[in-house]
């Protein structure tokens, strides 16, 4: 089992509370839960028992709790108790699954992204993968309980209206409801690179640690920050624009309208064509871009030091070629400085991962209404 993660629920006892804890941060035994919601094995093993009774959860697999051999019982919610939308829009493509309480992703779509569309021809085509997921999923629409929306930009967490980079990579003022149109669910915005950063928190290579930096290079290259098991926050943003960084001189212009950017030489946007992505002569392109990358995130952890660095995207099924290239930069910037170089982790290719994390941020948000909303528990049960 992971690390037992800091419940983002609001402290409390109550089984509405406990089950939307193991939905959304994942099965755990009696006391990981009741440390993860900082209250009494006691109160916990009375809402296990109340929650077992009721057949909202059951008792899954034993597994070894510690390493001193001792093992314990997971505490599971029934998978088809409700229902959650993920979707994740790009520059290059648009995706949506949808997944039920086990994260047990039903059904999943992906359309390709021109990005010389209109946001308006954008938003139908993302609306559509959604409906087109919605529909061969099979699943009531009253049992779907939020849908949770990964945008390329910045805003304040839960927001609709986002600071993003989508038509021609300009950065626009974007109104994720006019995007696609009214949806009778509750809807959540947040940044695609914190929907992966979040999934990797909860479930992925970052779950055994509370402190990392993560790092999406897809279109355009963004970065969040854990730390202590919370995502840093400004006034209105939770992620930051990497590939925004100028790293070195240059005379190619960025699309944010400034010269020598990251973006212009490690990011998706500037990637040759498939055809060309071979040979030795991509190699030695691909490890200037390598260090590019490692210099924009060397400038980073000389600002808040943290011990790991997650990496997803583009750059991941190369990993072999550009892990050493970034370790070597991170030594030479940061070691003469006395700062420690962290260790770099890839993502596992996970298809739906910046949507799983944007379901579950919108689960975070209204999933304890949900359960405690009259009828919702009596279809359950």
């Amino acid at each position: 089992m992971a690390r037992a993660l800091q419940s983002p629920l609001r402290p409390g006892s109550t089984p509405s509370s406990l089950l939307a804890d193991i939905i959304t941060c994942g099965e755990g035994s009696r006391t990981e839960l009741a440390d993860r919601l900082g209250v009494s094995k006691a109160s916990i093993g009375r809402a296990v028992e109340q929650l077992i009774r009721s057949g909202l959860v059951e008792e899954g697999a034993r597994y070894r709790a510690s390493e001193r051999g001792r093992s314990a019982t997971a505490i599971v919610a029934r998978a088809e108790l409700g229902y959650a939308i993920g979707a994740d829009l790009e520059g290059s493509a648009a995706r949506a699954c949808l997944f039920d309480c086990q994260r047990n992703v039903v059904a999943s779509r992906y359309h390709a992204i021109d990005p010389t569309w209109t946001p308006k021809r954008i938003g139908a085509q993302w609306r559509r993968l959604i409906d087109e997921v919605v529909e061969s999923a099979g699943v009531p629409r009253d049992r779907i309980i939020a849908l949770g929306l990964a945008v390329p930009g910045v805003g304040a967490p839960g927001a609709e209206e986002m600071r993003t980079t989508l038509s021609h990579g300009l950065l626009t003022r974007l109104d994720v409801r006019e995007l696609l149109g009214d949806f009778d669910l509750p809807v959540v915005a947040s940044d695609n690179t914190l929907c992966v950063s979040d999934y990797e928190r909860r479930f992925g290579v970052a779950s055994d640690v509370d402190s990392f930096v993560s790092v999406l290079v897809r279109y355009g290259i963004g970065a969040a920050i854990c730390s202590r098991d919370r995502f840093v926050s400004g006034e209105e943003a939770l992620c930051s624009e990497l590939g925004h960084v100028s790293v070195r001189g240059g005379s190619k212009p960025c699309v944010c309208g400034s010269r020598g950017c990251l973006d212009t030489t490690a990011s998706g946007r500037s990637w040759p064509p498939v055809e060309q992505r071979r040979g030795a002569s991509w190699e030695v392109e691909l490890v200037q871009r390598a260090r590019d990358l490692g210099s924009g995130l060397a400038g980073l952890l000389k600002i808040v030091p943290l011990p790991v660095v997650v990496l997803n995207g583009i750059y991941n099924p190369y990993s072999e070629i550009v892990e050493p290239v970034f370790l070597e930069v991170l030594e030479a910037e940061l070691g003469p400085l006395g700062l420690p170089v962290p260790s770099l982790r890839f993502g596992d290719d996970v298809e739906s991962k910046a949507s799983l994390g944007a379901g579950l941020r919108a689960l975070g948000h209204c999933l304890e209404d949900y359960l405690e909303a009259d009828g919702a528990g009596r279809r359950s049960a």
